[in-house]
């Protein structure tokens, strides 16, 4: 009779205790070590450049070097210390815009109501002397209002015989033909 032969299956899963796990994730990590150590060794014996040493990635990950931190920390207060400096700079014009102080929108507003003012007491004094032109006017029409009548009246008949001048010539053309 021949022996049979045991079959492991493809995956198997072996209980290991807390050390053998760890062992085992150092032997991994190291790996690429050894072998970036061992293509040294070889590198050197057959004249090529030196290798640097690699560093894991995880150790890079985990622990950022300290020079960086301070420059991220440094930059951090830069940017705080900035944005307060700006902060402060706007509370400062705002204090002062209620504060009083003369600044050059008030000096164009009174600027801008001298000429205004100017203007309109140039308007009211050509206004004063077409009024008094105007009220000397009414004055002689008060006294003759039959003059003004008989203008009115005047321009009426001329208008109303060019009218009918008009329409006698069209009659005389239109009766010729």
């Amino acid at each position: 009779m021949a022996k049979k032969e045991k079959t492991v299956p493809s995956r198997t899963r072996v209980r290991a205790s807390r050390a053998v796990r760890k062992d085992i994730a150092e032997a991994v990590e190291s790996l690429p070590n050894l072998i970036m150590q061992e293509a040294e060794r070889s590198g050197r014996q057959d004249g090529l450049p030196d290798v640097p040493e690699p560093v894991s990635p995880r150790a890079s990950a985990a622990y950022p070097q300290a020079g960086s931190r301070w420059l991220m920390w440094f930059g951090v207060a830069t940017m705080s210390a900035a944005v307060f400096l700006l902060w402060g700079w706007n509370m400062k014009a705002l204090v002062s815009d209620f504060g009083g102080s003369k600044s050059a929108e008030v000096d164009l507003l009174q600027r801008a109501t001298g000429d205004l003012n100017s203007i309109f007491s140039a308007v009211a004094a050509e206004s004063a002397d077409r009024f008094e032109n105007t009220g000397a006017a009414l004055d002689e029409q008060a006294i003759a209002p039959e003059t003004q009548e008989q203008t009115d009246k005047d321009a009426v008949r001329r208008t109303l015989e060019s009218v009918f001048a008009g329409m006698a010539s069209s009659t005389a053309a239109t009766s010729s033909r």
